[in-house]
């Protein structure tokens, strides 16, 4: 099984570009497409933008995004700048707020 791997700097520019990159992996390896590359696609953003958001890699860092996959097996990985246990910040509760509730 082929890994394929990409690094992208720790800009929002990089969101679109790792949806991109995730993409082309699963519609062009092997010339079969992929079921479910959208949602592949869509949880490869969701990673890329909380690394953006809540790791060094936001700040001038990097992130690098690793798919692998095979007839039912997609593996994706998304490695960041942060730490094994991030810290603990104080939440104000917003029930207006559309994050911080996970």
């Amino acid at each position: 099984m082929e890994v394929h791997r990409r690094s992208f700097r720790g800009t929002p520019a990089s969101v679109p570009a790792a949806r991109h990159f995730v993409r082309e992996v699963l519609h062009h390896s092997g010339g079969t497409g992929c079921p479910q590359a959208d949602m592949v696609e869509l949880a490869c953003s969701e990673f890329v933008t909380n690394a953006l958001h809540h790791t060094p890699s936001g700040n001038g860092g990097t992130i690098t995004v690793a798919i692998t996959h095979q007839p039912g097996v997609i593996r994706l990985e998304v490695d960041d700048a942060g730490t094994a246990v991030p810290p603990l910040r104080p939440v104000l509760p917003d029930e207006l707020a559309e994050s911080s509730r996970g």
